[in-house]
């Protein structure tokens, strides 16, 4: 995995961060968890995951870290800084992260659903007043 990512970062100079794509396997003797796509499990995604994560030095010098006070969305919130701050985003083709999929997986718990909905709305807003103050500053230079 970090072959591959080292490899694309150093043919594509540009590129300031890397993910793989992923795959959901669901793990034996499990049920999906409710809401849980099952369609999910038949293709491969990008993984917007800090597992298939590496990133130049100045990605974390321009962005900062992950929010640790968030419960659930951390690499959510991340990963829409990296997008709205326009960096570019290289993506290894290979399957290189296998996520298993159970009904203990903390973003399907019901416990926590209601968190991680709160948390993504919060940081869809966030998002969006990036976007706009991004562009009115635009406007005006």
């Amino acid at each position: 995995k970090l072959a591959a990512q080292t490899e694309l970062l150093a043919r594509e100079p540009q590129t300031q961060y890397v993910i793989t794509r992923m795959r959901f396997v669901l793990e034996p003797g499990h049920d999906a968890p409710p809401g849980f796509k099952r369609e999910l499990l038949d293709t491969d995604h990008p993984a917007y995951m800090p597992s298939a994560l590496l990133a130049r030095k100045q990605v974390f010098e321009t962005l900062g870290v992950f929010v640790t006070s968030l419960e659930i969305a951390s690499d959510v919130e991340w990963f829409a800084r990296a997008k709205d701050r326009q960096l570019i985003l290289g993506i290894v083709p290979e399957v290189m992260l296998f996520k298993r999929v159970h009904n203990s997986n903390l973003s399907y718990l019901d416990s926590h659903t209601r968190r991680f909905n709160r948390e993504v709305v919060v940081l869809l807003k966030q998002s969006i007043d990036r976007q706009r103050a991004q562009k009115a500053a635009a406007k005006t230079e």
